[in-house]
This record gives structure tokens, sequence and C-alpha cells, in this order.
């Protein structure tokens, strides 16, 4: 996702903000402390369809 991409999906949030933010920041917070995965998802040479992957497989449990 570009931050442009980003930038237009938070601007259609139409639920709670907080929650929101709160979220994000645990994503921040997870990553600043895994760094094993830090590095799995900035890894030049994993595609990109395997960096999704195991976005889904750590936060689909997280997901509404």
């Amino acid at each position: 996702m570009t931050p442009e991409q980003l930038r237009e999906r938070l601007t259609q949030v139409n639920g709670d903000r907080m929650a929101l933010a709160e979220d994000l920041f645990g994503v921040a917070d997870f990553l600043r402390t895994h760094s094993s995965v830090q590095r799995a998802l900035t890894d030049p040479a994993r595609s990109q369809t395997d960096k999704d992957s195991l976005i889904d497989r750590l936060f689909r449990p997280c997901r509404g």
C-alpha cells in the first residue's frame, strides 16, 4: 500500500478514529519489539505476496 492509498483509506474511516489510532500504534509497537518480523517485511528479496501473507497470518485474529 502506498502512502497515498493509506491516506485515502484513512479519510474513509466511518467508525471510531480513536480505535483505529490505537490499532495503528499497536502495530507500530509490535514491529518495534519484533525485529525479525520487521526485517521480513522490509526484505527486498521477499515477494510482496509473501509479505502480504505474513501480515495476514499475524494480524488476521485481530481484524474485526
